[in-house]
């Protein structure tokens, strides 16, 4: 229209359409900055919202480790209770088995080691039970902590074991005869018979006794003229202080 007007020469026109297309470039321009500044404004809030949702994310890994913390905490002081509780039922019944030693009664004294050691092997079975509670079970989250701290009761792939000991001698024959139980008293006769040999030079070697002091100098031991001659050294457990010591 402006350059139309411009051709015919009519000028009033032409200043109208002038004026009309400078509106226009500046309508143009306003909306364009107005697009820019919404655009802007929208990345800004994108922006700005991402990061909300970043601290949001970081808040609630904070709290999930705080969470697990407080668990991790609970659960290990559950386990060291357990632990110590155990531990000193353990020592106490250890302590037990000691004292009964003292008892002078022969009978009372047995009866007194069968309940004693009826409770050490419950005790035993009780923990190898709490550190072996299967995935999912209650107790499971401490019986790793239980089987690490009570290692002695489970074998090298970390099932309960139990370990049988086999006397030589006959315990109620060791404990009506002598007041003793049999491992008290076949490790104090060994001992005294060992010093029987070495007074009388005999060593014993393959099942057999080697009757020659030299025999017994090869063999790399003392030979009997430098150690202390034991000469009312008997091999009976009657004398019974004698072999507490030797002991």
């Amino acid at each position: 229209d402006y350059q139309a007007a411009i051709a015919k020469g009519d000028f009033q026109t032409a200043e109208r359409a002038r004026l009309e297309l400078v509106q226009l470039q500046k309508s143009y321009q306003a909306e364009q900055a107005r697009l820019a500044i919404q655009e802007d404004a929208a990345k800004k809030e994108k922006a700005l919202q991402e990061e909300q949702k970043k601290l949001a994310e970081q808040e609630k890994k904070r709290q999930r480790e705080f969470q697990t913390a407080q668990m991790e905490a609970a659960r290990a002081q559950e386990a060291m209770a357990k632990i110590a509780n155990y531990t000193q039922q353990y020592k106490d019944l250890l302590m037990q088995k000691q004292t009964n030693e003292f008892i002078t009664d022969t009978a009372t004294k047995a009866s007194a080691q069968r309940q004693t050691d009826s409770q050490l092997k419950s005790l035993v079975k009780e923990i190898q039970a709490a550190a072996s509670v299967a995935k999912g079970e209650k107790g499971y989250d401490i019986s790793g902590d239980i089987k690490k701290a009570f290692g002695q009761f489970f074998d090298k792939s970390g099932k309960p074991k139990a370990c049988y000991i086999y006397n030589v001698v006959d315990n109620e024959w060791s404990m009506r005869e002598y007041g003793d139980q049999a491992v008290v008293w076949q490790t104090a006769v060994n001992p005294i018979i060992a010093m029987e040999l070495i007074e009388k030079g005999l060593c014993i070697r393959n099942n057999s006794i080697c009757t020659k002091p030299e025999k017994l100098r090869k063999t790399g031991h003392l030979h009997p003229s430098t150690l202390v001659k034991f000469s009312s050294c008997k091999a009976r457990a009657e004398s019974r202080d004698f072999y507490a010591g030797a002991t």
